[in-house]
């Protein structure tokens, strides 16, 4: 019996090219097209501690409020990126979950093969109780 996959599909939505540093029209920079936005927003997340770091060590040194405002911003903004990053993260895992009956009915007739091929009443007393297990769990939850 082979199981569901649970490789998530291929996601739908993905980066648009944004030039960075591109006042002049001749960007040095750029977020390429075609990223799918897990991914992209990962990357965001990881870029955004150093960067969250560097704002704590240089209001620290300096001693500002508006440092410190500075550092508390890009900590917000970090947390909002890792939220949305751990909600695409659900998303995905809801979205690829195997369905429960299908899986049910996929084993079911895979312990009746088995059940059908055993050389031995013991071996096919085992797959007839499986397939009998199966089908109970099935009416139990189609109702």
């Amino acid at each position: 019996m082979s199981l569901p996959a649970l490789s998530a599909p291929a996601f739908r939505r993905c980066t648009q090219r944004h030039d960075i540093f591109g006042d002049s029209g001749l960007s040095l920079f750029s977020v390429r097209a075609g990223v799918p936005v897990p991914e992209a927003l990962n990357q965001a997340s990881m870029l955004m501690t150093s960067a969250v770091e560097a704002a704590y060590r240089t209001a620290d040194d300096v001693g500002s409020p508006t440092a410190f405002g500075t550092a508390y911003l890009v900590e917000m903004a970090k947390g909002a990126v890792d939220a949305a990053v751990g909600a695409l993260h659900l998303q995905q895992r809801e979205d690829t979950a195997p369905d429960p009956i299908a899986f049910l009915h996929e084993a079911l007739e895979d312990s009746r093969q088995k059940a059908a091929q055993s050389r031995t009443a013991k071996m096919r007393a085992y797959h007839d109780g499986r397939a009998s297990a199966f089908q109970i769990a099935i009416a139990t939850l189609e109702g």
